[in-house]
């Protein structure tokens, strides 16, 4: 009864180690389709609720700020939480732990939210963590 329980096991972690393998792949082609380089906004909240003004809309790839509009594959109006942002990125941070290149880049101006996003607190942790 133990080598048929020894043999249950061998297989039940086989079919793991599959699955982990499927999963990673799926992953990876995932990150392919939504392309190799995407663009995502993150409209951070804003001191001055007078700002607001210039910013006319916020769409889920779009955002207008005076009279121009900017195209992105993702937006993130100003509620949105570190999970949201995490959730868009999760597979590509999946497919770098399964050790495929990847980059995330946090730009803008200062105080722009580019440390909050990336880093966090200590209470509400950020996407690399």
């Amino acid at each position: 009864k133990c080598k048929e329980e020894a043999r249950n096991i061998r297989t039940m972690e086989d079919r793991y180690i599959m699955e982990k393998m499927t999963n990673a792949e799926l992953r990876k082609k995932i990150c392919v389709m939504q392309g190799n380089i995407r663009v995502i906004c993150r409209v951070r909240p804003l001191s001055d609720p007078n700002q607001y003004a210039q910013l006319k809309y916020i769409e889920d790839d779009k955002i207008v700020v005076d009279m121009h509009e900017f195209e992105f594959d993702k937006v993130f109006a100003p509620d949105s939480s570190q999970l949201m942002v995490f959730e868009e990125i999760e597979d590509a941070v999946l497919t770098c732990m399964n050790g495929h290149r990847v980059s995330i880049l946090a730009y803008g101006q200062t105080s722009s939210g580019k440390t909050f996003t990336i880093e966090g607190t200590n209470d509400n942790r950020g996407v690399n963590y």
